[in-house]
C-alpha cells in the first residue's frame, strides 16, 4: 500500500511539473520587417528582369505566416518609406502607403529622412489617421510632438518585446541630405539615446529591437556598445538580406524596395533569448496578389482629382471673400435729379467728342472714294503675264491638290480647266508650277531652241 502511494505521488508530481514547464513555454514570434521601400508600392525590376515585390503580394504571405503563427507575428518598418522628393505624385503616393500598411497591420515604423520630406503638420495629420505609432529614439521636435514616440512596447504572444528607432544626423547633412528638413527638429546622438532609452526601459521588456537607418557594420558597433538589444535591423542599398549573428543577438539589413518578406524567429524561455533568422522569400510571380491593395494603390489617382477639386473651390471660395471683402466701387446717386444730371452729362461729353467717321458731301466724292479704293486693290494684285512673257503652256501638268492642270504659267490665276478623275471640268486655280510641270517646260523650250538652231543651219 506504501509503495503504491509513493508511485501515485510520484506520478503526480511528474505531470505537474510537466504542466508547469508546458506552461513556461511560450509560442515563438515572427518579426517580419521592411525598409528603404523609396515609395515603390508595386512590383518592381528585380536583377534578372522579372517583377518583384509589391504590397500586395507581400500581403499575401503576411496572411499565411499570421494563420501559421496564430497571430505571433510582428511586423515593424525601418523607415525609408518615402518616395524621392522628384517623383511624380509623390505626397499622394506617401499618404495611401500609410495608409495600405495600417491595413496591413503594421505595428511601428521608425522615421528616417525620407519621412520628414513633407514637414511636420504633414506627419501630424496622417499619424491621426493611422493605428501604428511613428517612433525615433533619437530625433525631437523643437517644439513638443506628442504623435512622435522614443519606443514602443508591443505585447504578442505572450512577451513584451520593446521596439526603439534611430537616425544619424549624417542622412540630413551627408551628399545626398537635405539639412533645411533640419529646420524644426534636433538630433540627438544614436548612442546616447539609446543608452537612456534601454534605461527607462528597464525590465519592462523581454526582449528589444531596434530600427536603426545606420549601415549594418555601423549598427552592428552601436549595439556592441548598447548591451541589452536582441535584433537590430538596419538600412541596406541591397535587395535581399544580410545577418550578422551571434547568441541572442542578430543584425539583419532591411533590403530594398521590397522585393523580399524578411522575417526572423524570436523564441524566449526562462528569460533567455534565443533569434534566427528565415530565409527570405522572394515575392515574385508565383505570389498572388490581394486584389483590395491594389485597389487601394490606385487610389491617388482618385484622390489627386478629389485635391485638384478642392483646390478650385478653395480658390473660388477665396476670391467670393475678397469680393466681399473689397467690393467693386459702385456710383450711386441720392435722387432721381442727380442720376438725370448725369445722364445729360454724358450725353453732351459723346456730342463733343462724337467717333470717327467717314463722310462725304457729295454722292460724287463718294464715288470717287469708291473707285480710288478700287484702283489701290488692283494695285495690289499680280499682273496677268503679258503674251511676250507667258511660257508656253505644259499639257496635264499635275499640281499639289493631285490635278491635272492643262495650260498656265507659275503664279498665274487660271480660269481653265482640269482632269479630275479622266474628265475635263472648269477650274480657277492658283497654280504653282511643280517640278514635272517645270520639267516639261524645260523639254519644250529645249526643243524649240533645237528646232531654231536646225531651221538656221538650213538656210543656204
Amino acid at each position: 500500500m506504501k509503495t503504491s502511494l509513493k508511485i501515485l505521488f510520484a506520478l503526480t508530481a511528474l505531470l505537474v511539473f510537466t504542466a508547469a514547464a508546458y506552461a513556461s513555454e511560450k509560442p515563438a514570434i515572427t518579426v517580419v520587417y521592411t525598409g528603404e521601400m523609396h515609395g515603390e508600392l508595386r512590383p518592381t525590376l528585380a536583377c534578372g528582369g522579372e517583377l518583384q515585390g509589391g504590397l500586395a503580394r507581400r500581403m499575401t504571405i503576411l496572411e499565411e505566416q499570421r494563420a501559421a503563427k496564430n497571430n505571433n507575428l510582428l511586423f515593424i518598418d525601418n523607415g525609408g518609406f518615402f518616395a524621392d522628393p522628384e517623383s511624380t505624385n509623390q505626397e499622394l503616393t506617401a499618404v495611401s502607403g500609410l495608409e495600405i500598411l495600417d491595413y496591413m497591420g503594421l505595428d511601428a515604423m521608425n522615421l528616417g529622412k525620407r519621412e520628414f520630406y513633407f514637414g511636420l503638420d504633414f506627419l501630424a495629420e496622417q499619424a491621426k489617421k493611422v493605428s501604428f505609432p511613428f517612433i525615433s529614439t533619437n530625433i525631437q521636435g523643437k517644439e513638443e510632438l506628442p504623435w512622435l514616440k522614443k519606443y514602443v512596447i508591443k505585447e504578442i504572444g505572450g512577451h513584451k518585446i520593446a521596439i526603439l528607432g534611430v537616425t544619424p544626423i549624417s542622412e540630413f547633412t551627408g551628399e545626398y541630405g537635405q539639412p533645411s528638413l533640419l529646420e524644426n527638429i534636433t538630433i540627438e546622438t544614436p548612442l546616447m539615446a539609446i543608452k537612456q532609452t534601454m534605461a527607462e526601459i528597464g525590465k519592462q521588456a523581454d526582449a528589444v529591437i531596434l530600427l536603426s537607418q545606420l549601415t549594418v557594420n555601423q549598427t552592428a558597433s552601436l549595439v556592441k556598445l548598447a548591451p541589452g538589444i536582441n535584433m537590430a535591423v538596419a538600412q541596406s542599398d541591397k535587395r535581399t538580406c544580410e545577418t550578422t549573428r551571434k547568441p541572442g543577438q542578430i543584425i539583419a539589413a532591411s533590403g530594398i524596395k521590397g522585393q523580399f518578406l524578411l522575417s526572423t524567429e524570436i523564441t524566449i524561455n526562462n528569460g533567455r533569448v534565443e533569434v534566427t533568422p528565415n530565409p527570405p522569400v522572394a515575392l515574385d510571380g508565383s505570389v498572388e496578389h490581394v486584389q483590395i491593395i491594389d485597389k487601394m494603390i490606385d487610389d491617388p489617382i482618385v484622390q489627386q482629382h478629389k485635391m485638384q477639386q478642392a483646390a478650385v473651390k478653395a480658390a473660388i471660395a477665396q476670391r467670393k471673400l475678397q469680393d466681399a471683402n473689397n467690393p467693386a466701387p459702385v456710383k450711386t446717386y441720392q435722387t432721381k435729379e442727380e442720376f438725370m444730371a448725369a445722364v445729360a452729362e454724358r450725353k453732351k461729353l459723346l456730342a463733343n467728342n462724337p467717333a470717327p467717321q467717314n463722310t462725304y458731301p457729295t454722292k460724287a466724292e463718294y464715288l470717287a472714294a469708291v473707285a480710288a479704293k478700287k484702283a489701290a486693290q488692283k494695285k495690289q494684285q499680280p499682273e496677268s503675264a503679258t503674251e511676250e512673257n507667258k511660257p508656253e503652256a505644259a499639257a496635264e501638268i499635275t499640281d499639289d491638290s493631285g490635278d491635272e492642270i492643262i495650260g498656265g504659267p507659275d503664279g498665274e490665276i487660271i480660269g481653265g480647266t482640269v482632269i479630275r478623275n479622266g474628265q475635263v471640268v472648269p477650274a480657277t486655280i492658283r497654280r504653282k508650277r511643280t517640278k514635272r510641270a517645270q520639267a516639261i517646260l524645260d523639254r519644250q523650250e529645249a526643243e524649240r531652241k533645237a528646232a531654231a538652231e536646225a531651221a538656221k543651219g538650213a538656210q543656204p
